[in-house]
């Protein structure tokens, strides 16, 4: 894979959310409590068909999310990273690919606050 993430909690006592290491927090909305603001995006490959481009985003708790613009989003399909405005646009609440994700391709997504 290119990208891992090891989102094991440090210990079953982790309170407030999974602690990731090296003081990050993730908490039980999906935010990484640092460095910085992080928010993790609730998976969409589900929709994944070969065909739909568009997908409307979310938070972690499975309310809606509206980047300010492409390039503030962390895209990865298939473990590929996309790049903003060439691989995909955003739209209100949407993320629109510029080609079909193919079906059973993973996805994990950053948004960067």
């Amino acid at each position: 894979p290119i990208c891992k993430m090891d989102l094991r909690p440090a210990s079953t006592a982790a309170l407030g959310g999974v602690k990731v290491g090296d003081g990050l927090t993730i908490t039980p909305d999906g935010v990484l409590s640092s460095p910085g603001g992080l928010i993790v995006l609730r998976d969409i490959s589900a929709g994944f068909n070969g065909t739909s481009t568009t997908f409307t985003l979310q938070r972690i708790d499975g309310s809606a999310y509206f980047p300010t613009a492409a390039n503030s989003l962390l895209i990865f399909v298939g473990g590929i990273f996309q790049i903003p405005g060439y691989s995909y646009g955003v739209n209100s609440s949407q993320i629109i690919f510029s080609q079909a994700p193919p079906a059973g391709s993973l996805f994990y997504g950053l948004a960067i606050t």
